[in-house]
């Protein structure tokens, strides 16, 4: 073997150990420093992360959400919308959180704060995942400490734990990361209340004499009960506790309707299921009622036209919202729905 040919075999097995430790630098986790940021570059980062899982002991898949055209969406409850401001905050402490001090690197020692490998069945911690924007980031999540505002956690799959210099609340439950928010109609907005009731306790609640009374009895009738006013209220910021697929099957025990002053009516049929009150909830509008009600402003046309738009835009928006889903109530909020009669009249205890 020629001279050159030796001198060509060294460059190649030179590039050969650069290219291997250049790999092993990139797949080996990177350790970080007491005082350093945890992530130093999520902060530039954050709005690029469009993908945050996290897992339980036995690598099991607890909660997983996917940014879609700019919006969370938790894909365990069939993509409905995160709530945003929960998420953005977890990101934003995940930027900011610093190593604060160094704790053990010996794995025998991790089940002690909870930062044990998840492969282990019976791991206490949780691991968040990120992706997006470069590298994917994983920090495993201990315990709490019991004296500081920190967690214990191990960085990028690294042997090193630390204590943080915050405490990171990552919920376990799908549920947590929902938002919640189903519909905001307030009171002032109601004209009527139809409740039709598969046990045959119909009744109809209309506003006068200051408040909202049983359709067929004198307003004397009603005494000083306010329950009348507590279920045209129902949709004034309603909210839910859980959101699921809606095969339409349930038998139905009672169709409530709120019928707007502005021609808006919102329809909840309503079922107990396992002793809670589930729901499914439709819309419509009636023009000409609108076309009524603007006209008692004095607008122009052009108000008209822009204030009708309007509100045909939002009544599409819950359309969309509540298009094959039923949706589980608070218990407060299912006793005001499910009301008798008799409760409406003597006011609800």
């Amino acid at each position: 073997m020629s001279a050159r040919q030796l001198i060509g075999l060294g460059v190649l097995a030179a590039i050969l150990i650069a290219a291997v430790m250049v790999w092993n630098r990139r797949e080996q986790p990177i350790e970080v420093e007491a005082q350093s940021l945890i992530f130093p570059d999520l902060a530039q980062r954050q709005d690029s992360i469009d993908s945050i899982r996290v897992l339980g002991a036995g690598n099991s898949l607890l909660v997983s959400m996917k940014k879609q055209a700019g919006v969370w969406r938790v894909l365990e409850r069939n993509g409905w919308p995160a709530d945003a401001g929960k998420v953005s905050e977890m990101l934003f402490g995940l930027s900011q959180m610093r190593a604060q001090e160094a704790k053990t690197a010996d794995p025998a020692l991790y089940s002690k704060i909870g930062v044990e490998d998840l492969s282990d069945r019976w791991a206490q911690g949780l691991e968040l995942r990120l992706d997006g924007g470069g590298k994917p980031l994983r920090l495993l999540v201990g315990h709490a400490h019991v004296n500081f505002d920190g967690n214990f956690v191990r960085v990028n799959g690294g042997r090193q734990s630390w204590l943080t210099d915050r405490r990171l609340d990552v919920s376990r439950d799908p549920v947590e990361w929902l938002d919640h928010h189903l519909i905001d109609r307030p009171l002032s907005r109601i004209e009527q209340v139809q409740v039709e009731s598969t046990d045959g306790g119909n009744y109809a609640l209309t506003h006068r004499d200051d408040r909202f009374r049983l359709t067929d009895l004198p307003s004397a009738a009603m005494g000083s009960s306010h329950a009348g006013d507590a279920l045209a209220g129902f949709l004034d910021q309603l909210a839910f506790d859980d959101v699921a697929d809606d095969d339409g099957k349930a038998t139905v025990e009672r169709r409530v309707s709120f019928l707007g002053v502005d021609g808006v009516t919102i329809e909840i049929d309503a079922w107990r299921q396992q002793g809670r009150v589930w729901v499914r909830a439709s819309t419509r509008i009636d023009q000409a009622h609108l076309d009524a009600w603007l006209a008692t402003g004095n607008s122009s046309q052009q108000q008209h036209d822009v204030a009708s738009k309007k509100l045909h835009d939002q009544v599409a928006v819950w359309q969309a919202r509540f298009a094959g889903k039923k949706f589980l109530l608070p218990n407060f909020k299912a006793a005001i729905l499910m009301m008798s009669r008799g409760q409406i009249l003597k006011g609800a205890e």
